[in-house]
C-alpha cells in the first residue's frame, strides 16, 4: 500500500503504459503494467488536475501532500 499511497503522476507512462516504482518496500524498483481499466482511472484524475507532474495520484485532503498508511 505504500507503493500506492506514494505513486506520483511521473511515474505513469500513459504512452507505453506501465507504472514505474523506483523503490519498493525491498528496495528494488519495479515496473507495473497497466490495464485498460486502470489506464482509463488514472487518465480521468490526472484530467483533473492543471500540472500533474510530481503531484501525488492520491494527495490527502491537505493538499499536496501523499497518503501515509496506518503505520505512518
Amino acid at each position: 500500500m505504500s507503493e500506492q499511497h506514494g505513486l506520483q503522476w511521473n511515474q505513469a507512462d500513459f504512452g507505453r503504459r506501465p507504472i514505474h516504482l523506483p523503490k519498493i518496500k525491498d528496495g528494488d524498483p519495479r515496473t507495473i503494467p497497466l490495464n485498460s481499466v486502470a489506464l482509463e482511472t488514472l487518465g480521468q484524475l490526472r484530467g483533473e488536475l492543471k500540472q500533474p507532474g510530481t503531484a501525488p495520484v492520491f494527495p490527502t485532503l491537505r493538499g499536496s501532500e501523499t497518503l501515509q498508511g496506518s503505520r505512518g
